[in-house]
């Protein structure tokens, strides 16, 4: 075999290893990239408009971040959600997608959501775990691995909205503006 068969194989094997090299298909907006680190969370969260259950709109998250050769980072937090980020219908399954990912129909960041009032949560949760966002990107979630609705004591609802908190396993990735060519 020559050098040159050789190269050849090597690069089909490295091509056939990554997948192609290229995203899922349907889930970056054309106009954005990703960058950054795959960071893994825990989210928990009651879904409910103010005043229908007494932890409405509260919610913890917790993420986590495992670089090779490293030890696990991880940060969390507990939040109020704002009042302008509408949670109707309850702990409704069908609408996680709808409401948290981000794809191209859809523009959802944590910063519509993840805000508190002692400044820029998003931002100190990642620092904690050694990742800066830079000016101009946003940490969005781009997949949710697993989740359910938790029906406990104290979570009573009105008919017309789905019981219970929510709990999402989520993937979240660092989304930035698609350089110019």
């Amino acid at each position: 075999m020559n050098h040159s068969s050789s190269v050849f194989i090597v690069m089909l094997l490295a091509l056939l290893l990554m997948g192609g090299g290229g995203p899922d298909p349907g889930t970056v907006p054309t106009e954005a990239v990703f960058v950054g680190p795959k960071v893994k969370a825990v989210i928990v969260m009651d879904p409910h408009q103010d005043m229908i259950t007494d932890l409405a709109k509260q919610a913890s998250i917790y993420l986590k971040y495992k670089r090779w050769f490293h030890a696990e980072q991880n940060a969390g937090a507990v939040i109020k959600i704002p009042d302008n980020f509408q949670l109707l219908l309850g702990c409704d399954l069908t609408k996680s997608e709808l409401r948290f990912v981000n794809t191209p129909a859809r523009a959802n960041s944590l910063s519509q959501w993840v805000v508190s009032s002692h400044g820029d949560i998003i931002s100190a949760l990642f620092s904690s775990m050694g990742i800066t966002i830079p000016p101009g990107v946003k940490p969005v979630i781009t997949e949710i691995k697993k989740q359910g609705c938790t029906i406990g004591s104290g979570i009573e609802t009105p008919s017309g909205t789905a019981p219970g908190m929510l709990w999402m396993e989520v993937v979240i990735r660092l989304q930035a503006p698609r350089p110019p060519f």
